[in-house]
């Protein structure tokens, strides 16, 4: 894993609360891309970021789950989520994957989001 980025995570709890995690030195790969049809165009923009295995997350849950590059100070306790979104470049996770077998230095998480 090469560093590159630091990233902020939002994980929806229950009763829509959010939990915000900061993750220094992760490695983000970030795809753009635009799907042309007939009917118009679409984004098809992607991102995989590999984080520390000591960052404290959890598989994807039901909710809405977002990634932002950087770290952000925005609180999920001081207003709405929407506020977040309408307000920088958010992703939404997709999934979130523990590979925890091997050495400490192989084990990470993996976040997709689009």
């Amino acid at each position: 894993m090469r560093p590159n980025a630091d990233c902020t995570i939002y994980l929806a709890g229950p009763d829509n609360t959010y939990t915000r995690v900061e993750a220094r030195g992760v490695s983000w790969e970030e795809t753009r891309g635009l799907n042309i049809s007939k009917t118009g165009s679409t984004d098809v923009d992607s991102v995989f970021v590999a984080l520390d295995i000591g960052t404290p997350l959890r598989p994807a849950g039901p909710g809405h789950d977002y990634l932002v590059k950087g770290i952000c100070s925005f609180d999920p306790a001081a207003g709405p989520i929407r506020d977040l979104v309408t307000s920088q470049k958010v992703y939404t996770i997709t999934s979130i994957a523990k590979w925890d077998g091997g050495s400490r230095r192989m084990q990470h998480w993996e976040v997709y989001a689009k």
